[in-house]
């Protein structure tokens, strides 16, 4: 198993949000890459949607939904998408958003753009589930993964721009902030 780091706000608790935040890493993906993910409905421990970014070792980029079904181990909804037309390494800033909204389904939408570039119009992924557990109202976070295949270790997470809209019509809570570049390290490549 590699490394996960997770940061959590569990309040406000919403349904329905959309999530966006800068990421850029110290070191050039290695193995099977690195990832960070948006928690946009964090129902309970381990049970959540999410929105994630995976650089992977030729630095491409991909992007996929996925969700905790009462583990740690994060289950695809459906495939995983490239981003096509971009590459991310270090000192090439992605942007990534994820949006959560409706139940029984709950459609879950991811997209990804080098942070330089204007937000692209469409989404990347969109995906629908009905996944019992994580159909109510939860809390945002984020959350970085470094496989232990990495090669380079320890790789530095940078954050950036990190931003939350709840999409109630009429919206019921609202907020943007900065994580104020704050860094999320890596020690090792696990075990």
């Amino acid at each position: 198993a590699g490394l996960t780091r997770v940061a959590n706000l569990t309040t406000p608790s919403e349904r329905d949000v959309e999530a966006s935040i800068k990421v850029d890493v110290d070191k050039a993906a290695t193995g099977t890459g690195e990832r960070t993910a948006l928690i946009v409905r964090r129902v309970a421990a381990n049970t959540e949607y999410r929105g994630r970014v995976r650089v992977d070792n030729l630095g491409r980029v991909w992007v996929a939904a996925a969700r905790l079904d009462g583990t740690a181990t994060e289950v695809a909804i459906g495939a995983e998408g490239h981003v096509g037309g971009i590459t991310a390494g270090p000192g090439v800033p992605i942007m990534l958003k994820t949006s959560v909204k409706g139940i029984n389904p709950t459609t879950i939408r991811v997209k990804a753009w080098r942070a330089s570039d204007a937000e692209p119009g469409t989404w990347n992924v969109t995906r629908t589930d009905s996944t019992p557990a994580v159909q109510a109202p939860g809390g945002v976070g984020m959350t970085s993964y470094l496989s232990s295949h990495v090669t380079n270790a320890p790789v530095q997470f940078r954050y950036d721009d990190f931003s939350v809209v709840g999409l109630n019509d009429p919206p019921v809570a609202q907020g943007s902030g900065s994580c104020g570049n704050k860094h999320l390290g890596f020690c090792g490549a696990g075990a």
